[in-house]
């Protein structure tokens, strides 16, 4: 019986040419590309995979589901999030690209932030601007704005870090760093003042550019600040600032602080007539006039400027001070009342006020002022202080112990530079009230602060002075000194108390550092040369070569009577214009 087979029987030489051909090679239009197919073997019919066609068609899926979520996400954040901004490219390259996509991101928020703070949305702003500056750290307006809520809300030490974290990315903006150094001369942040402008300027030649004239400037600033008057002088001459408005101006207060007074005087004459509308230096020169007894030349500049000017609220106040030292209680009594009147909406202008009144004595004007500022919203704590002060001037120290203690009921976080002279002054109050133990402690507290500028420690000193608290008046001079040797203002004021107390081994030791310095006041190396004369101080290590050190020193300087004293809450050196102005 003849037997069918199930299966076709190929040719061998048919199934040989079938094998050969491969399971790909007949394959026509887009079957080209499929990687799988299907192939009859002696085994039966076969799956075979195209790994070259597989790998191709995995590349060619991926990339589409690439792309498809790029363009997705891309879509979503522009038209979905509103951020019209947003590079397709940052998306799509989001690993290379994430800081590229954050700086965008970051940019977008600050813009945002602008927007809601037109509509008065100030809580989302400050969010924002926040986030903005995190993501964007190099978004200038951002981080101005941040630093504006951080001052507003008297938070110094988050506006003073987001600035330093803001140098970076704007080393060559000049507005940025003006602004930096403004805010930490303000803040009394001397030592960092020196050390971002040691950075900014660098270790090479000596290049001026706007951006290094700024970090010059600030640098002069601080060492003028710290005493250290020559090397605020090499620094304005190294970087041409000696013949700019503000350059010149401050070596007018070097020449000063140095003991030259008809010089700085001369400086400031001219300075008047080349800028005769800059508040500043009207204010330096009538300052200057004061100290000199020229008070007939005060008064005439003053009056001039008031004349010119009546809403000019410091020229009102020299006239003030001119009628107080003549003695005039009646014109002085009506003009007070005038210029309260007329700046009682000026917190600047009420702050010059009350500072007449601290200077006077004058008590009841004093809290007059603080009662308004407090009243009306200002920033009143400034105010405060001048009351406290104008107690102690007024000699009513156990009053002003005691406002004291109530001021820090009343503002328990203070500003770090108000609270450091709040302390100095608890500790004048305390030594002038009969109560050495607690002045003492609030001396030493006030020495150990951070960030101390030395002319709040002169001023100190000066007001403990003025009590008889001579030995604690030396304790403050001697910090100053130990902080910064080459301070010359504390310098020259410990040697002219150490010549009173006759501590002839302080005096032999500040004076033959005093000599290093560039033109030391006459009249201190006088005295210390009387002093070490004395045949008490005969057998006195190094006498001989110290006399002989002072009487060459004194044949090639000029008599002067050194600098002026100040009151605590004084007129300060204003922390820093434009240089290139």
């Amino acid at each position: 019986m003849d037997n069918e087979p199930n299966e076709p029987i190929y040719d061998a030489a048919e199934f040989k040419d079938k094998a050969a051909a491969g399971p790909f090679d007949n394959a026509s239009g887009l079957r080209k590309l499929w990687p799988f197919a299907f192939q009859d073997t002696p085994k039966g019919r076969q799956l075979f995979i195209h790994k070259g066609r597989l790998a191709a068609l995995l590349a060619t899926l991926l990339l589409t589901l690439w792309l498809a979520g790029a363009t997705g996400v891309w879509g979503f954040i522009k038209y979905g999030r509103g951020m019209d901004t947003v590079r397709y490219l940052d998306i799509l390259f989001l690993p290379v690209r994430m800081t590229e996509y954050q700086r965008t991101r970051g940019d977008f928020y600050v813009d945002q932030a602008k927007k809601e703070l037109e509509a008065g949305k100030y809580r989302d702003a400050f969010f924002h601007l926040r986030l903005g500056v995190i993501k964007s750290p190099g978004n200038k307006e951002g981080r101005q704005l941040l630093i504006q809520f951080y001052s507003v809300w008297n938070r110094a030490d988050l506006a003073e870090k987001t600035l330093v974290e803001g140098i970076p990315y704007n080393r060559d903006n000049a507005e940025f760093i003006r602004t930096l150094f403004i805010f930490l001369l303000r803040q009394q942040e001397d030592q960092k003042v020196l050390e971002i402008a040691k950075d900014l300027l660098g270790t090479g030649a000596v290049a001026v550019t706007p951006v290094n004239q700024l970090a010059a400037f600030a640098a002069a600033t601080a060492h003028y600040y710290r005493g250290n008057f020559d090397k605020a002088e090499d620094i304005l001459r190294a970087y041409q600032l000696a013949g700019m408005r503000d350059g010149r101006l401050l070596l007018t207060r070097l020449d000063w602080e140095r003991g030259q007074k008809e010089q700085a005087i001369a400086r400031l004459r001219q300075l008047l007539k080349e800028f005769p509308s800059e508040p500043e230096i009207y204010n330096q020169l009538v300052a200057y006039l004061l100290s000199s007894n020229r008070d007939d030349e005060a008064r005439r500049e003053s009056f001039a400027r008031a004349l010119a000017d009546p809403r000019n609220a410091r020229a009102r106040i020299d006239l003030l001070n001119a009628y107080r030292k003549a003695g005039d209680t009646e014109q002085l009594a009506a003009s007070i009342e005038g210029v309260y009147r007329d700046v009682s909406q000026d917190q600047n202008a009420l702050l010059q006020l009350a500072n007449f009144a601290a200077t006077a004595g004058d008590v009841p004007l004093a809290a007059r002022i603080e009662t308004h500022m407090k009243e009306t919203g200002m920033k009143w704590e400034g105010a405060a202080l001048m009351r406290v002060e104008a107690l102690i001037v007024a000699k009513r120290h156990a009053e002003a112990v005691e406002a004291v203690a109530t001021l820090r009921k009343e503002s328990p976080v203070m500003p770090p530079n108000l609270a450091g002279i709040l302390t100095g002054l608890d500790a004048i109050a305390n030594f002038g009230a009969g109560d050495p133990d607690s002045g003492q402690i609030s001396l030493n507290a006030f020495l150990k602060q951070n960030n101390l500028r030395t002319e709040n420690i002169m001023a100190v000193s000066t007001r403990l002075l003025a009590i008889g608290a001579r030995h604690q008046a030396r304790q403050a001079l001697a910090t100053a000194v130990r902080t910064d040797p080459s301070n010359q203002a504390a310098l020259t004021a410990l040697i002219k108390l150490d010549v009173e107390l006759g501590n002839t081994d302080e005096i032999a030791k500040n004076v033959r550092t005093l000599l290093t310095m560039r033109r030391p006041p006459a009249d201190v190396l006088r005295s210390a040369h009387e002093k070490l004369s004395s045949d008490l101080y005969l057998f006195a290590p190094g006498r001989a070569a110290l006399l002989e050190e002072l009487e060459t020193a004194l044949t090639r300087r000029p008599p002067s009577t050194g600098p002026p004293g100040g009151g605590l809450s004084g007129k300060r050196l204003l922390p820093f214009r434009n240089a290139a102005a």
